[in-house]
């Protein structure tokens, strides 16, 4: 198996022989890519794939967010799909945020915050994808995201991007908490560039 990395958007034509992992991290296609190595399924190696994510990309997918699988199970010709989206809390209302004379929400509340937190689905969506149509356990196939939190990744060009120069400016967001901030910023404020590595201790322990 080989990782390609690819940062612009080309009419190449990748293939291979037994298994495919693409993603949106290299360290996350890597992890899912580890996993068919060893023997796992489809399934296996997307939840590899996606709690690498949770590290490597942790603006786009998140174990604090959902999501849907498709599966298609080739030898029944049976297709299914998991739901894991996030809901919102039981006590959510309609007037949940503060809005201004215009109807627009104040000071980011539906972005930023406790009341833009939804209740999380990825763990519960994976869980069930791992128990009804995997082959390993979740230790197995979250070693790599682990590993990734614990001792770092190198920052692709992407992920420097919309921490840096994205108009949704990422690292602005981060630095409104302290403990963002301290995952995913430098101790000046400043971002992690393209090719250095970066420790996430958190997300080590917190697996």
């Amino acid at each position: 198996m080989q990782i390609y990395d690819h940062t612009k958007i080309t009419t190449r034509d990748d293939r291979g022989n037994g298994g495919m992992v693409s993603s949106g991290s290299k360290h996350a296609s890597e992890a899912g890519a580890s996993i068919l190595r060893e023997g796992g399924n489809a399934i296996d190696a997307a939840v590899a794939t996606s709690l690498a994510l949770s590290v490597s990309a942790t603006p786009f997918s998140g174990i604090g967010g959902g999501g849907f699988m498709m599966i298609h199970m080739a030898e029944k010709n049976k297709n299914v799909m998991i739901d894991y989206r996030e809901n919102a809390p039981q006590l959510a209302t309609g007037n949940l945020f503060d809005l201004d004379s215009k109807n627009n929400v104040l000071d980011e509340q539906n972005h930023l915050g406790e009341k833009a937190a939804a209740i999380p689905g990825t763990f519960a969506g994976m869980s069930m994808a791992l128990e009804q149509f995997g082959t390993m356990k979740l230790s197995q196939v979250a070693k790599r995201a682990i590993e990734l939190g614990k001792n770092g990744f190198e920052i692709t060009p992407f992920l420097d991007w919309v921490m840096s120069t994205d108009s949704d400016l990422a690292s602005t967001k981060f630095k409104r908490s302290e403990e963002a901030a301290s995952i995913w910023l430098k101790g000046d404020g400043s971002t992690y560039k393209t090719g250095k590595n970066k420790k996430e201790y958190s997300n080590g322990r917190d697996y």
